[in-house]
């Protein structure tokens, strides 16, 4: 649900600059990878999990 808003204010230009916008979309968008990555089972087992997944998906998004 957050997930879903997120993405549609920041598609649409509505979510507020500065450090309350981007503090919703890093905990957003880190809940969604860290779900992500506790669910793949090589990430899992060998990287650590949801939170090698958060941490590179977000340098990912830095690019």
């Amino acid at each position: 649900m957050f997930l879903t808003i997120t993405i549609v204010t920041v598609y649409t230009g509505d979510l507020p600059a500065g450090m309350i916008g981007s503090l919703l979309v890093m905990v957003v968008f880190g809940e969604f990878l860290g779900w992500i990555g506790d669910r793949l089972p090589i990430v899992k087992t060998y990287l650590g999990g949801g939170a090698i997944v958060a941490i590179f998906g977000f340098a990912y998004m830095v690019l």
